[in-house]
């Protein structure tokens, strides 16, 4: 796996490329009898799959399980001939919006790399997409909160229009029902980690394709084949 993790790629321009495809990260909640399996994957060009590169056994699933898991995957990264900017490429991932995965992945970030920039270390993560139009899904079909002729405001917006500030003050005013649902997912750090505006990779530009997938459906289809393999 570690001979994997750092393997480089030809680009097909006479150089080669640590891997830069970012990395998914989930947990399988059921494979052991007590405790939880955090497995780390990455995207394999040969074979055009998801491959695991670091699997751990945790605990619980509190923020120091998560950094430890972290800090293992990032130490490995500290070699002479990985420049910074490539360490940076590396360290992106696509997680899940649990706090205290992401309290993990940041604190592992600053002190394996080093730094006190907590922004710097969050801007590596990006957030599964799935997860968020799932808990829009059940917001859109709780009548209690939205009616039925209200479901169409809901939908995905056009390019263009109001800044995202002014699209969250006007859901906040459309929907007072669901203002906690909707704070929740405009907190600094989720938001970040969701909206491609608020957010910050490798560039100042926020339309630009960060080169990283959308979700982490990948790793949670992996949990079938770790069920069949019990």
């Amino acid at each position: 796996m570690a001979a994997r993790l750092l393997d480089k790629t030809n680009d097909g321009e006479n150089s080669s490329n640590f891997y830069q495809g970012g990395f998914i990260s989930d947990v399988t909640y059921r494979y052991f009898k007590s405790g939880y399996l955090l497995t780390t994957s990455m995207y394999c060009q040969q074979i055009n799959r998801w491959i695991p590169v670091q699997l751990s056994w945790i605990r619980g699933l509190s923020e120091i399980y998560y950094h430890i898991h972290v800090v293992v995957l990032f130490k490995q990264f500290i070699r002479p001939d990985i420049l910074v900017e490539e360490r940076e490429a590396l360290a992106r991932n696509v997680v899940d919006f649990s706090l205290a995965q992401m309290e993990g992945f940041i604190s592992a970030y600053l002190e394996v790399f080093g730094g006190t920039d907590r922004v710097t270390a969050r801007n590596k993560l990006k957030g599964c997409k799935q997860h968020f139009r799932a808990s829009v899904t059940r917001i859109k079909r709780n009548r209690a909160v939205i009616q039925a002729d209200e479901v169409s405001l809901l939908l995905r917006n056009e390019d263009g229009g109001l800044t995202h500030g002014k699209k969250i003050d006007a859901l906040h005013r459309r929907f007072p029902k669901v203002r906690r649902w909707i704070d929740w997912w405009t907190t600094a750090d989720i938001e970040a980690m969701l909206f491609p505006s608020q957010r910050q990779m490798l560039d100042n530009n926020p339309n630009t394709d960060d080169g990283l997938p959308d979700t982490t459906n990948a790793q949670e289809s992996m949990h079938r084949v770790y069920y069949m393999l019990r």
